[in-house]
């Protein structure tokens, strides 16, 4: 009875094996074609960012300039408005004196 069970084993591996290696064979393909959609997606996103960067760059560069205009008015007005603090704070000094 052991020799017939043995060869009945057997025979199941020797079906089992072309099986197993096929499929194994189909979930590395699988895998090849998931890595090969990742590279994919990946590059498409680094495209990406470098196109907004260089408008975030083109945008820096063209208000630049603007900006420093800009700042330029704001120190001008902070200037004119602690003048006038100090002229306040001038007058209430004497008011306070008085």
């Amino acid at each position: 009875p052991f020799i017939l069970l043995n060869l009945f084993l057997s025979m199941v591996a020797a079906l089992q094996a072309p099986l197993i290696l096929m499929s194994q064979n189909r979930s590395s393909d699988y895998d090849r074609l998931h890595a090969d959609n990742d590279y994919h997606v990946n590059l498409k996103t680094e495209e990406e960012m470098r196109v907004l960067h260089a408008k975030i760059d083109r945008i820096i560069q063209k208000d630049n300039p603007d900006l420093f205009e800009i700042q330029k008015m704001q120190t001008k007005m902070l200037g004119e408005l602690q003048k006038q603090v100090n002229e306040l704070n001038s007058h209430q000094k004497i008011k306070n004196v008085d």
